[in-house]
């Protein structure tokens, strides 16, 4: 961003996705906030995908005005490719091909693993679950050099038979198939497109009460939210979803719906479209 300032780009776009330095603390705190206000200082247009960030970085961190495109998102869901097509003879596949039985209840994350993301909590709680036939699905890799999460949970991951790791994997639409709660337990979030992904899969969503995370998620209506780095809230809510069938099946009734209405992927990258270019215009 400065070296477009400094060689006189007119337009310089800078998109917001998330602050870092929400999650941390003292000096990288001071460092990561200092960053964003430079990085803000010689954009000449700020956006950011969702509307709780616009209230943190608007007088917080810039006196310039901060933009969302509609409801926020990174770039909508494209609500025809995260919908379940498949048969129940697939899914009876997709069962088999990860060890998991028909009346297996199944819980997904995806996401790096990693203390940022909340893993050490999941871990934690999906240890006091006491139903021997709930399973827990983590998509994603490791990142031990960065954010390691504990080593006993590290282990847990390993030896735990109920829990699989899968590593990344670039279309989860399969795991999607056979998951009955998609949970993400993060710190911090711009605007997750895992949830809306999950969401308009239809699959009932459990998350932080964090910025993002509480824009796609209306508690008790299309999902549920917790406290961030509450082991034991997190576990509570896993446990209602599990036992609760009415709660279930109300959640898993509103929540494709809910995504549709906010972020179809159409109409957002028709607004994009339409902001772009007006910022191109009015920085020439």
């Amino acid at each position: 961003m400065i070296a477009a300032w400094v060689t006189c780009v007119p337009c310089r776009v800078h998109c917001v996705v998330g602050l870092p330095h929400l999650a941390a603390q003292k000096k990288k705190e001071l460092i990561l906030r200092a960053t964003e206000r430079v990085t803000y200082w010689f954009a000449s247009n700020l956006y950011c995908n969702s509307l709780n960030l616009k209230t943190e970085m608007e007088g917080k961190l810039t006196k310039k005005p901060v933009k969302v495109i509609g409801h926020g998102s990174v770039n909508g869901v494209d609500t025809s490719f995260f919908y379940n097509r498949m048969t129940l003879r697939e899914i009876a596949m997709v069962r088999k091909e990860l060890g998991i039985h028909e009346e297996d209840f199944v819980i997904t994350f995806v996401g790096r693993i990693v203390k940022d993301k909340g893993v050490n909590e999941l871990i934690e709680a999906f240890r006091m679950l006491k139903y021997p036939n709930v399973k827990l699905l983590l998509l994603g890799d490791f990142e031990d050099e960065l954010d390691p999460i504990k080593p006993e949970n590290k282990a847990e991951i390993r030896d735990n038979l109920n829990i699989t790791h899968l590593g990344f994997i670039q279309d989860i639409r399969k795991v999607l198939s056979i998951t009955s709660l998609f949970v993400l337990p993060s710190y911090r979030e711009g605007l997750p497109n895992v949830l809306i992904e999950a969401g308009s899969f239809g699959v009932p969503l459990l998350a932080t009460n964090i910025n993002g995370c509480n824009e796609v998620i209306a508690d008790g209506v299309n999902g549920a939210l917790v406290k961030s780095r509450d082991a034991y809230g997190l576990y509570k809510a896993m446990d209602k979803f599990i036992s609760n069938q009415n709660y279930y099946n109300k959640i898993k009734e509103n929540v494709r719906d809910s995504i549709i209405t906010k972020y179809g992927q159409k109409e957002f990258l028709k607004l994009l479209v339409e902001e772009f270019s007006e910022a191109g215009k009015s920085n020439k």
